[in-house]
């Protein structure tokens, strides 16, 4: 039998964003990215170790962005599996 180490759990609210005053939970030490890919909007949810809160960057969306050159992108987070990336439940729908 293969046994995987476990992963540290982050479990608390989240502040700002679709995601308001929801508990989350996640393996990912950084957080987690929230999509909306009919709109092509995203959100993201670091975590705070201090508060242990989900914090939303932005309340508004941002524009996702796939481009290697940016400081920040959906494509280079996923790579570095740091942040769990999540559909919204109501993606393209008027929330």
């Amino acid at each position: 039998m293969i046994s995987f180490p476990s992963k540290p759990v982050r479990r608390g609210l989240a502040e700002g964003g679709p995601f308001n005053g929801q508990a989350l939970s996640t393996d990912y030490p950084k957080g987690i990215i929230l999509i909306d890919r009919p709109r092509n909007w995203s959100w993201v949810y670091d975590w705070s170790e201090e508060s242990r809160k989900f914090v939303v960057r932005s309340n508004e969306p941002t524009t996702l962005v796939w481009d290697q050159s940016q400081q920040f992108n959906i494509r280079r987070a996923m790579e570095e599996n740091n942040y769990e990336v999540r559909s919204h439940p109501r993606a393209g729908e008027d929330y």
